[in-house]
């Protein structure tokens, strides 16, 4: 199994060998003798098939928490970062999902805005993201992407569904 999910592509599509960030558990270890000394290490494992699905379906599904099943679209046309919580969000731009689904390490989230019923029209769309909460500049921003580059007629409608792989089951793919 390889525990690992890629960030960069060459320009046939192919993953760098180095590209890739380790989804992995850590153990750490301390063992108290009776002479007073601690034993230290940590230990690195992979995880599991199942245990990449349930985080996976926890995203989603969380019991405790806030769970990611928003989709908010905005204006910002500049990259996102890691610690970005900007996407430019617009007036009647969040929705719950109308579809939500988890299977083989990922999940993912569908929804559509119509121009006129939305009162989106006319507006510039440059980003989306995945949100913990319904209510405007509430919870945090799980994924954003930039490059929508749309502006909604009155009968328009855009749909955007939004992936995010957390592992692979891919058993003969190596690094």
């Amino acid at each position: 199994m390889n525990p690992s999910t890629p960030e960069t592509f060459n320009v046939r599509g192919t993953v760098l060998a180095d590209s890739y960030v380790q989804i992995m558990g850590e153990w750490d270890v301390e063992v108290h003798r009776a002479d007073g000394t601690i034993e230290r290490k940590t230990l690195k494992n992979i995880v599991t098939s199942a245990g990449l699905n349930r985080l996976a379906n926890r995203a989603i599904s969380a019991t405790v928490g806030t769970p990611w099943y928003i989709l908010g679209v905005g204006t910002i046309s500049a990259a996102a970062s890691l610690d970005s919580t900007n996407f430019g969000e617009v007036t009647n731009g969040r929705k719950a999902a109308a579809t939500v689904v988890q299977s083989s390490e990922w999940f993912a989230l569908t929804m559509t805005w119509a121009g006129n019923t939305d009162a989106l029209t006319g507006i510039v769309l440059e980003s989306a993201a995945i949100l913990c909460h319904a209510n405007s500049g509430i919870g945090a921003v799980c994924n954003i992407v930039n490059g929508l580059a749309t502006t909604l007629a009155a009968s328009d409608f855009l749909n955007l569904t939004a992936r995010v792989r957390v592992g692979s089951h891919n058993l003969a793919h190596s690094t």
